[in-house]
C-alpha cells in the first residue's frame, strides 16, 4: 500500500490512538478481519465456484455427462394410460425401505440414485438413464399390471454391446451390516440377444479397484426363456458399511418388458 494512502490514514488515526488506544486497535482488527474475509471469498469464488458453474463434462443442456469415459444421457420417463393417479398417501409411522414399488403412484420415489445426482439438475422422478447413447423408453402405464393398475414399461432398442444399456433406479436408505431381500416381478414380451436385470449397487462413486465387483455383485437377471408371462425374481444383498443403495433396473439389447411389485425387506438372522 503506497505512502499516499498510509500517510493520511496514519495522520487521521494517530490522535485517536493516543487517547483511545484500545478502541482504535479494536476497530482496526475488525476492519482487517472483514477485508480478509472478503478477499478469501473472492479467491474461493475465482478458484472453485467458477469451475463448478461451468463443468467441462456436462453438455450445455445438462442432459448428458461423461463419467470416466462413459456417456450418460437423461431420458424422460412418463406416465401413460387413462387410470387417474391417486393422491400421495401420508407417510407411514414406520417408513418403507422402497417407495411406490407397485408404481400405483406413477413415478413417485423413482428416478433417483448416484448417477442421476451427477447431473446439473438431479433426477426428479422423471429420469431414466441411457449409457453410451442407448436408445430406450421407460414409462409407467396401465396395460399390463401384475397387481393393481400400473406397472413399469421398458422398450430398449439398442443392440447388445459393452457398456450400452439403459436403466431406471430408486435410491433407498438401509442400515449398515444388514442383509436385505429384494423381490420383483417381470413380464418379458420379447427379447433379442440381451438381458434385463436388477442390480443393487452402493449409491456412491464406485471405488476403482472394486468397480466391476460392485456393479455385478448383487444382480438378478430375468429368465429370457420365460416369455409372455410374469416371473418372480429375488436377490439378496449385504449393506456392509454403506447407508444408501440404488435399486437399478437395467436393459441390455433389444427388449420389451414390464416390471411390477418391487419390494425390499430385511432378512431376519
Amino acid at each position: 500500500m503506497g505512502e499516499w494512502l498510509l500517510g493520511p490514514l496514519r495522520d487521521f488515526a494517530q490522535p485517536w490512538y493516543e487517547t483511545h488506544p484500545r478502541s482504535v486497535t479494536f476497530v482496526f482488527v475488525v476492519l482487517f478481519s472483514v477485508l480478509a474475509t472478503l478477499l478469501g471469498m473472492v479467491l474461493f469464488h475465482a478458484l472453485f465456484l467458477k469451475k463448478a458453474e461451468s463443468p467441462a463434462s456436462p453438455s450445455a443442456s445438462g442432459t448428458t455427462i461423461n463419467f470416466g469415459g462413459v456417456t450418460i444421457e437423461r431420458l424422460t420417463v412418463e406416465v401413460q394410460g387413462s387410470t387417474p393417479i391417486p393422491p400421495t398417501a401420508p407417510s407411514p409411522a414406520v417408513p418403507a425401505l422402497l417407495e411406490n414399488g407397485d408404481f400405483e403412484r406413477g413415478l413417485h420415489g423413482w428416478g433417483t440414485g448416484f448417477y442421476e445426482s451427477l447431473f446439473l439438475q438431479p433426477g426428479d422422478g422423471r429420469t431414466a438413464l441411457g449409457f453410451m447413447n442407448a436408445r430406450a423408453r421407460w414409462y409407467v402405464d396401465d396395460r399390463k399390471p401384475h397387481n393393481g393398475r400400473r406397472s413399469l414399461r421398458v422398450e430398449h432398442d439398442s443392440p447388445y454391446a459393452p457398456n450400452v444399456f439403459s436403466s431406471f433406479s430408486q435410491r433407498i436408505k438401509v442400515s449398515p451390516s444388514t442383509s436385505y431381500r429384494v423381490k420383483f416381478w417381470v413380464f418379458i414380451e420379447s427379447i433379442e440377444n440381451g438381458s434385463f436385470s436388477l442390480r443393487v449397487v452402493p449409491s456412491r462413486r464406485p471405488k476403482p479397484q472394486h468397480l466391476d465387483d460392485e456393479w455385478d455383485k448383487f444382480k438378478r437377471k430375468a429368465d429370457p426363456a420365460v416369455i409372455g408371462r410374469w416371473q418372480e425374481r429375488t436377490v439378496e444383498f449385504e449393506s456392509g458399511t454403506d447407508w444408501f443403495f440404488d435399486l437399478r433396473f437395467t436393459a441390455e439389447g433389444p427388449i420389451r418388458a414390464w416390471v411390477d411389485d418391487v419390494t425390499v425387506v430385511p432378512v431376519q438372522g
